[in-house]
């Protein structure tokens, strides 16, 4: 049993997402699910995940983004489940494997590493344009502001030692342009972290919540605002 915590922001979810966290109990200490102001109609599916010993879910009354629904979960960790030596994200939508969420938790918990970061392969013939050009725009955008390169900047599998959690709660951002601010946050702390590569999955039909062009320019204010005031997002944090 892996003494991690895995992070699941949920906003319509698909049923299969109660196979995806029985899968996850047989292995990690403690999961952790956020009803992100889902409708009335998806009430059943959270109360069959509460019902689970090793799963608890936090809920909130309107959809606040996924940012928000990160440190809703960072903030309950903080007060509870000391124990617990290291923190996995991964997300609602089927396209992150089991697999690869344990592997990724495996890494941190070998390693000294303080971040694992979960790569995707965008050179498949079946990944979608604009998946495959916004990675690339950010990458690159990215690695000319802060002159590192990650192969895949907007993944959902990360994990993260325990000690990093008040820097991770305190981290500005309410949507996805929360992960941009975090993987900021580690280059400009110089953290030590590991890219472990990841099997890409693409679900038929799945409806997606990110916006290419609104999440897209998020994330590259984000990233500017960041460089020209970096005071604003790490808050006097420290990487031990």
């Amino acid at each position: 049993m892996r003494n991690v915590a895995v992070i699941i922001p949920a906003y319509v979810p698909d049923p299969s997402l109660i196979d995806y966290v029985k899968q996850l109990i047989n292995e990690v200490r403690l999961v952790i699910v956020i009803d992100d102001g889902n409708t009335d109609d998806q009430a059943a599916l959270f109360e069959t995940l509460a019902g689970y010993e090793q799963v608890e879910v936090l809920h909130h009354l309107i959809n606040r983004g996924k940012g928000v629904g990160l440190r809703t979960a960072y903030d309950y960790l903080l007060k509870h489940h000391r124990e617990i030596e290291g923190i996995v994200t991964t997300d609602a939508d089927g396209q992150l494997l089991v697999k690869d969420v344990l592997h990724v938790a495996d890494v941190l918990l070998s390693s000294d590493n303080n971040w694992v970061l979960g790569v995707r392969a965008f050179d498949h013939e079946y990944t979608p344009r604009k998946n495959k050009l916004g990675n690339q725009t950010t990458s690159r955008l990215f690695q000319w502001l802060f002159g590192t390169y990650y192969q895949d900047t907007q993944t959902g599998l990360r994990a993260f030692r325990r000690e990093q959690l008040l820097l991770m709660a305190s981290i500005p951002g309410q949507k996805f342009e929360y992960e941009m601010n975090v993987l900021i946050a580690m280059t400009l702390l110089e953290a030590s972290y590991a890219e472990v590569p990841i099997e890409t999955v693409y679900v038929e039909n799945q409806p997606s919540h990110y916006h290419v062009l609104n999440d897209s320019l998020a994330i590259a204010g984000e990233m500017i605002h960041a460089k020209r005031h970096p005071e604003c997002l790490l808050g006097g944090g420290t990487v031990r």
